[in-house]
């Protein structure tokens, strides 16, 4: 078959058609249809008028068939006459057709062979040529298959659509003595398929600009298949259909199968088209630029392959698949192209390209770039003689190793990489100017700087120049010719020719304004940071590291010439240094173990401290400031905050505070022979603080920080747990113990305890707010036993801590003892004092209940302390042990609770004995259910606070227990409440305790009912006892 043409022959029979009937010697036309010997040919309709002499080729029926009873008969209508030639022609129009055959059967009745007899072609209707012999004669029916392109092709004839084939016979005898009869005429093509048609939206041959390798890479296709069946109708199973994508040197670079079953009737062609949606896998690499695609039809075995040879058909496709990836340089950068071309005909990998683009989120766009196609990775790299540069947008700030930048005025891109203006944010607390002192800028720029793939500056940036700098943490200005940013590493150097002090010209300035202030000592700036005025020589270039928190971290190493200061704290402490000083200054720490301020060996520094009570107190004393000559012994070493640390001799040095009314200590510690000074840093660094810079105990936890012995940091912060161990030297003058080798003393209660060894913790700091620290007798050194207050106490441990003189924790635990009528021993623990040695609250050391013996009452102990009465005075402040606690009596089911006073004497204290704060009476419940005859209940509503009786004020001649007092109204049937007053035992131990009740009695006009209750019977006698000899006369009158 000729490409191209796919249908089925349109055989008929022409209109020309002609025959010899029986009995006329003339040939007649022969219309389709009409009767041939007497019979219809093949029951055929004749056609419409419109196709006789121009016959379409699918107009009619594509084959010629005269069945077995009605056959197409050739002979001669008049016996033994002149010989008569029969012909019929077959016109038929076989232009661009292929495999055309003609099938017929045949036979004969003693017909002799004749040259006429056969079958004959023409393409002209001029010249027939003989191509089959209808001899040698058989009167059985014969079927003969002819293969008309053979055979035309033998004889030069083109398949055209004048194209005819006769049938022809030569005798002159009829029918049965001659003849021929033909039967079944077919002339086909055999079955077949093709390819027609190869197209993507219209066109034959396409270009494609394909993206990356997330998505698939897709083709809509246009495939036209023209079937022809053959006499039978075709039905395939399966038509398999493969779409192969192939490059210039035709390698499969990709293929995708699909089949689908074909049916296509009888006798018939058909073109079906189809619309294939072919897609490449997203991963697929094409690396070339010119393919072709191959659409190819197959039916496998259900055809004869050899009828199938235009089954194939291809498109050219012209593909740029690039990875989305343009690289300037090392910068990589995401584009979408919008056009391209080749710079060199046919060239898969130099192209010109144009489209869009984004840089770490910033669009740009690009026209005509020189680009160059990796063909490995599709990836577009600017050519080296492309001379364009694309400005595109800085992203915001950003960081590298902690270090803010910007790219100031945005990134050219180019064939050489990615360069910007590297403006550069200093880590906080450093500055640098390239002219002032004064005025420092906290960013600098490095211009036209190299850029790494991520757009970060590229390692070591420097410029050369006049810089001064400064780094906050540190009073001092370094002038530096060169700057110098590590960029990897966060660092920033400074090649350095000097430093300077930046507060020596304030410090100067003040100082000379002195006869112009009102207090000339004004002038003088009093700060632990001053030794930095003598900065003389810079040892080593300034480094400065990027801390965690973006802070600047200075590293460097200066000299010091002599030096004097008054610090700040401790307050007006003044120290001088030698010549030969050293700092040596690592991440803003100074390095204690290298780092020293040169000392003036046998120059004295003075320490003044408090030794009076802060705040005053009302018996406290005035022994005003004490001072003490200290003689420097060493050189200072520096605290990595920048604190000094010198040490001192005394001779012999005794501490006393606490300034009672007759000017004597409350404590005292003597025979100090040595000591340090400690001055406080000015600087703590950051990451090492416990408060932000926006905290105000920030500047506290500077300067109460305790400095370490060993190593020379300051280990000890109030922020941190260790802090109360108090084992490091403080602000101000420190006195350590350590060998238990000094005494102390104090006055507890106006009681000297006398003097007693201090235990080696025991260390004490001075400064102008007083005397803090350790004080701690030696275990079993305290005496056991004292006189305080006209108790009676035993100690097993006397210790004190204190702040600025006055008693902060304690560790004195011991007993008192109340003698009868309570007769109880309280054991207590962490017993505090007063600064003048006076007793105040401290802890039970259990909960055990105890039993007030003459009352018979159990309590249950919940706080301890002593109170003063309003009648104390400086010289007998004597003290009253109190106790809060909790009790119960007879007759009343509630819980009492209250404060009572404890009395030297054993007595319980009253309102009359006036104990600050406290009564010595219970808490009253709302109302008391009182037992009456049989299941009867009385209703009880205190008007008083209840209380135990003063056992001072009965005679107790019959030896009876104390009583519970209560006053109150008591709810009765038909009569209004009465007012009573009734006694009733404070045990609980009694299983019938009586209840005594009176009426009260009156004390001039005030009753329990008409006055203050609580201001009723002050002496908590509990009866009239200035009317009747006791208590039972009371109940009994």
């Amino acid at each position: 078959m000729v490409s191209g043409k796919f249908y089925l022959l349109g055989a008929k029979w022409d209109a020309t058609a002609t025959y010899y009937y029986k009995g006329s010697f003339h040939p007649n036309t022969m219309p389709l249809g009409h009767t041939v010997g007497g019979f219809i040919l093949n029951n055929a309709s004749a056609p419409a008028a419109s196709l006789i002499g121009n016959p379409s080729p699918t107009a009619y029926q594509q084959e010629i068939t005269i069945s077995t009873n009605r056959v197409m008969r050739m002979d001669d209508s008049v016996d033994g006459s002149l010989t008569s030639t029969n012909s019929m022609d077959l016109v038929m129009y076989l232009d661009g057709y292929s495999d055309v055959s003609l099938k017929f059967r045949h036979r004969e009745s003693g017909d002799e062979a004749h040259a006429g007899d056969g079958i004959f072609l023409s393409d002209d209707n001029v010249t027939f040529v003989k191509v089959y012999d209808l001899d040698p004669a058989s009167t059985a029916w014969q079927t003969v298959t002819l293969d008309i392109d053979a055979l035309a092709s033998a004889n030069g004839l083109a398949l055209n659509n004048s194209f005819i084939i006769r049938f022809q016979q030569e005798d002159n005898y009829g029918w049965p003595t001659d003849g021929r009869e033909f039967d079944d005429i077919k002339v086909y093509s055999k079955p077949d398929l093709e390819a027609t048609s190869l197209e993507s939206g219209g066109y034959t041959s396409i270009n494609k600009l394909w993206k990356g390798f997330s998505s698939p890479k897709n083709i809509s296709l246009e495939l036209d298949v023209a079937t022809r069946s053959g006499v039978n109708n075709l039905s395939l199973a399966s038509l398999d259909f493969n779409y192969e994508l192939k490059d210039s040197g035709g390698t499969t670079r990709w293929t995708e199968p699909s089949s689908q079953p074909w049916n296509v009737d009888a006798m018939t062609v058909q073109t079906n088209a189809l619309y294939p949606f072919v897609s490449i896998s997203a991963a697929t690499k094409l690396s070339d630029l010119n393919y072709t695609l191959h659409a190819t039809v197959d039916s496998q075995n259900d055809l004869v392959e050899a009828w199938e040879n235009n089954n194939e058909i291809t498109m050219d496709v012209r593909i740029n698949h690039y990875s989305g990836s343009l690289w300037f340089d090392n910068i990589e950068t995401e584009v979408t192209l919008t056009g391209w071309s080749t710079r060199v005909a046919n060239s898969p990998t130099q192209h010109w390209i144009t489209g869009t683009g984004t840089l770490d989120g910033q669009a740009f766009s690009f026209n005509s770039l020189k680009g160059n196609k990796n063909l490995t990775t599709l990836d577009y790299h600017l050519d080296a003689s492309d001379a364009t540069i694309i400005n595109v947008l800085s992203p915001d700030r950003e960081q590298i190793s902690g270090v803010s930048f910007w790219r100031d005025g945005g990134i050219d891109l180019s064939k050489n990489g990615a360069y910007a203006n590297i403006k550069v944010l200093f880590p906080a607390g450093l500055g640098v100017s390239t002219s002032s002192r004064e005025v420092l800028e906290p960013t600098y720029t490095f211009n036209s700087r190299e850029l790494s793939p991520v757009l970060a500056p590229i390692g070591i940036l420097s410029d050369s120049g006049t810089f001064q700098v400064i780094e906050e943490s540190k009073p001092m200005g370094y002038t530096a010719t060169q700057l110098t940013w590590v960029s990897g590493s966060g660092t920033f150097s400074f090649a350095g020719s000097g430093v300077w002090s930046v507060r020596d010209d304030l410090y100067n300035a003040l100082e000379n304004s002195a006869g112009q202030l009102v207090d000339p000592a004004m002038a003088e700036k009093k700060s632990n940071a001053a030794y930095y005025r003598s900065v003389s020589q810079l040892l080593s270039d300034p480094l400065v590291e990027t801390g965690a928190n973006g802070e600047a971290q200075l590293s460097t190493q200066v000299a010091l010439d002599q030096i004097q200061l008054t610090a700040h704290f401790p307050y007006g402490v003044q120290q001088a240094w030698g010549t030969g000083s050293t700092l040596v200054i690592s991440r803003d720490l100074i390095d204690g173990s290298s780092s020293w301020l040169a000392g003036l060996y046998g120059s004295n520094v003075d320490v003044s401290y408090a030794r009076d009570c802060f705040p005053v107190l009302e018996c406290s004393g005035s022994n005003g400031v004490a001072t003490l000559q200290c003689l420097v012994v060493s050189d200072s070493f520096v605290g990595t905050d920048g604190g000094l640390r010198t040490s001192i001799n005394l001779g012999y040095g005794k501490v006393f505070w606490g300034t009672r009314w007759d000017n004597q200590p409350a404590h005292s510690a003597i025979d100090f022979s040595d000591g340090f000074l400690y001055i406080p840093g000015h600087f703590i660094r950051g990451d090492l603080s416990a408060f932000d810079a926006t905290d105000q105990r920030g500047p506290a936890e500077i300067l109460l920080s305790g400095l370490a012995v060993n190593p020379v940091d300051p280990k000890e912060r109030p922020s941190k747990t260790n802090y109360a161990s108090g084992l490091a030297d403080y602000a101000g003058l420190n006195l350590r113990v350590d060998s238990d080798a000094v005494d102390g003393d104090s006055i507890i209660g106006g009681t000297l305890t006398g003097q007693w060894p201090l235990t080696g913790r025991s260390k004490y700091y001075l400064r102008p707010s007083g005397v803090s620290g350790i004080h701690e007798a030696v275990f079993n050194s305290f005496p056991s036993s004292l006189t305080i207050y006209d108790y009676n106490f035993g100690f097993s441990n006397y210790g004190l801590s204190f702040l600025s003189g006055n008693p902060k924790d304690s560790r004195i635990n011991g007993d008192v003892t109340v003698p009868y009528p309570s007769n109880i021993t309280m054991d207590f623990e962490e017993l505090e004092l007063d600064c003048l040695g006076e007793l105040g609250n401290t802890e039970l050391a259990n909960s055990n209940t105890k039993t007030l013996e003459y009352w018979d009452a159990d309590i249950q102990p919940l706080t301890l302390f002593f109170a003063p009465k309003a009648s104390s005075t400086c010289g007998n402040a004597a003290r009253v042990l109190c106790m809060g606690l909790t009790t119960q009596c007879a007759n009343v089911d509630q819980v009492l609770s209250g404060v009572l006073g404890f009395l030297s004497s054993g007595d319980l204290g009253a309102p009359a004995d006036q104990i600050e704060g406290v009564a010595s009476r219970l808490v009253a419940p709302n109302q008391i259910e009182l037992a009456g005859p049989g299941n009867e209940i009385y209703y009880f509503n205190p008007v008083a606070n209840p209380y135990y009786n003063d056992y001072s004020m009965t005679t107790n001649t019959s030896g009876a227990p104390g009583w519970i007092n209560f006053a109150g109204n008591l709810d009765v049937a038909f009569f209004s409440d009465l007012q009573v007053q009734f006694h009733t035992s404070a045990s609980t131990n009694s299983a019938i305790a009586n209840i005594y009740m009176m009426g009260g009695w009156p004390n001039g006009t005030n009753t329990f009912f008409t006055s203050n209750p609580d201001e009723f019977d002050l002496e908590n006698a509990g009866f009239p006892y200035a009317s009747v000899f006791d208590y039972y006369e009371y109940r009994n009158p």
